[in-house]
């Protein structure tokens, strides 16, 4: 089912030549002018409209068909009254945390032992412990190691990352040839283009998240290498400042950046390790409109789920687009290559969205992630305790596992570079372990898990996919089957974008108050939770939280039990059946109102208590 919607087609320069209402003159008293987003049929319109009425453009934002301009209060109401316009606040975004205070420690552990605090699970470590075990866990627990042995570590593929910044360590700003990887510097917030020999992270953010997808370290420990995707080209894209604060407009403009000039640096995929809360719809959101750009031009677009979990309906903007994929975190609870102890990490972002579609897509190990970071840049030193003294630090979030399977996205490309976007999520989630109990029922709601951890060795050598129809006893055919269960199966993106159609997923609400997936089930009988669609007494309570009788039992393990054809592995041989319909396409009641001012702000996910 999908509604229409009128196509945009009012001329702004046209309906202007009558001139636009007067504005009256500012006094002494009149506040300052505040920034604001404008969107119209074309940028050009959109700047016309701005200035027509004295407004002082900032930023040009053709990814939107935008710009994003200061405008007094009177400035604003005039433009207001012309209805060929929509009218955005962009609001100041800003990370997680902010400050620059240092713990009393000038950033640098010094000599005592660090216990780091694990909730009881796993046991305290010290840093001592830490530093005899590999520093990067997690290329080997997802498979990336032994695919680099195999020569593919990246290759030939180019990750953007908009974010802080980054700094200039060697296992960042050069590949394991020892070549420089960083293709391109752009500076979204001055509008400048940089050496891309130029370091620059004050924060420490995106340093972190770029190294825990690429860094080509070396482990002394293991002679493993340290990142996901080694020799992966870079592209640094700098919309926040050394608080972790920008705009919209910041972001919106490093996006359109990157889509501009994706053929001139190969760039395949693009991480956005940041959240805020959804203000709209997903496709009245002007950050979004600019991802869903990004994606229709060919990149691939990882984002993190957000850092305000376990609560339903925590997922942010941007990984609310259904077309991307959205990454939730997991933990190893202290207890590296250990997966008996894993669990979800608790402030993970959980779905549905608000329009039904069940996210995250997968999840990725984002607790107790040690990467590159320059110990004098804000968070080390906030976090000093963290730090190990010379170019590493401890975080956990959604960040870090977003940039984990950018890691493996690269992976995937270098091996088949002529994959789709749509083809890389759907190898993806068809490839995830899902956590699941000793009878084989799902630990964790689709709606946290999405289909389950990220399996690097096994999404770079899907060659093949499943069937993607099935008919109503289970059985494959070849087309006009049930349900079509490639990743953004009935979407249509272009139509989206250009506001003809828009879609809800197949997340439904029972009378009992639980959420469950619409015609859900799995094939070869293998039913999640008994045929309760997902349910798995993940409860809405009061449409809050979720039901306090779920136990993060640490006994639990990934599903390991793979069928394995030809290097490929397979969770149990399982093929999606009987209306699974991962973003199927429905359109959405327009019946709901929103708050259209984006005066939430943007937040990196930067940081997060350590479990």
């Amino acid at each position: 089912m999908r509604y229409a919607v009128p196509v945009f087609v009012t001329c702004a320069v046209l309906l202007l030549a009558s001139g636009p209402p007067p504005v009256a003159e500012a006094d002494a008293s009149t506040p300052p002018p505040e920034s604001y987003l404008i969107q119209a049929e074309s940028m050009a319109a959109a700047r016309a409209a701005a200035e027509a009425v004295g407004g002082t453009v900032t930023h040009d934002l053709e990814i939107i068909a935008g710009v994003a301009a200061e405008l007094t209060a009177a400035e604003l109401a005039a433009l207001r009254q012309l209805h060929e316009v929509r009218i955005s606040a962009d609001g100041i975004a800003r990370t997680a945390t902010s400050g620059n205070g240092n713990n009393g420690n000038n950033g640098n552990p010094g000599g005592d032992d660090i216990v780091l605090a694990c909730g009881g699970r796993g046991g305290a470590q010290t840093w001592d412990d830490y530093l005899t075990q590999p520093y990067t866990w997690y290329p080997a627990q997802i498979g990336a190691d032994g695919l680099h042995t195999q020569g593919l570590t990246g290759e030939g593929v180019t990750i953007a990352i908009v974010d802080t910044g980054l700094f200039g360590a060697d296992g960042l700003g050069y590949d394991t040839a020892g070549d420089l990887r960083v293709l391109a510097r752009y500076d979204a917030i001055r509008d400048d283009i940089w050496s891309p020999g130029f370091w620059y992270d004050r924060s420490g953010h995106g340093s972190h998240v770029a190294a825990t997808a690429v860094n080509s370290d070396v482990n002394d420990a293991d002679g493993r290498l340290n990142g996901v995707a080694p020799d992966a080209d870079l592209v640094v894209v700098q919309a926040f400042d050394r608080k972790g604060q920008g705009t919209y407009a910041d972001i919106i403009r490093g996006i359109d950046w990157v889509v501009a000039n994706r053929d001139s640096y190969g760039i395949r995929v693009l991480n956005l390790s940041f959240s805020a809360p959804p203000q709209s719809y997903y496709w009245e959101d002007p950050l979004n409109q600019a991802v869903m750009k990004a994606w229709q031009a060919g990149i691939l677009v990882v984002a993190s789920a957000g850092n305000t979990g376990p609560d339903p309906m925590t997922i942010g903007v941007p990984g609310n687009v259904p077309y991307v994929i959205t990454v939730g975190g997991t933990t190893d609870a202290c207890t590296r290559m250990d997966e008996s102890d894993d669990s979800l990490m608790t402030f993970s972002s959980a779905g549905p969205t608000y329009e039904g579609f069940a996210k995250p897509d997968l999840v990725a190990p984002g607790g107790h992630i040690n990467a590159l970071m320059e110990w004098t840049a804000v968070i080390a030193k906030d976090h000093s305790e963290f730090h190990d003294g010379g170019h590493y630090f401890m975080m956990s979030g959604t960040s870090q596992a977003a940039a984990v399977v950018s890691g493996v996205a690269a992976l995937m490309l270098q091996e088949n570079p002529a994959l789709t976007p749509d083809e890389v999520k759907t190898r993806l989630l068809i490839t995830s372990r899902p956590r699941v109990l000793q009878d084989g029922t799902p630990a964790y709601s689709i709606f946290q898990q999405g289909t389950g951890l990220v399996s690097a060795d096994q999404a770079v050598f899907a060659a093949t996919l499943p069937h993607l129809f099935y008919d109503e006893d289970g059985n494959p055919v070849e087309d006009d089957g049930f349900v079509c269960v490639s990743a953004n199966c009935g979407l249509d993106i272009d139509k989206d974008l250009a506001g003809l159609e828009h879609f809800m997923g197949r997340a439904r609400q029972a009378e009992d108050s639980t959420f469950y997936m619409d015609g859900l089930a799995w094939n070869n009988g293998l039913a999640w939770n008994n045929g309760l669609a997902w349910n798995n007494g993940l409860a809405w309570n009061n449409g809050l939280a979720w039901n306090n009788g779920l136990a993060w039992n640490n006994g639990l393990a990934w599903n390991n039990n793979l069928a394995v054809n030809d290097g490929l592995a397979w969770n149990n041989g399982l093929a999606w059946n009987n209306g699974l319909a991962w973003n199927n396409g429905l359109a959405w009641n327009n019946g709901l109102a929103w708050n259209n001012a984006l005066t939430e702000p943007m937040s990196i996910n930067v940081w997060v208590e350590q479990e």
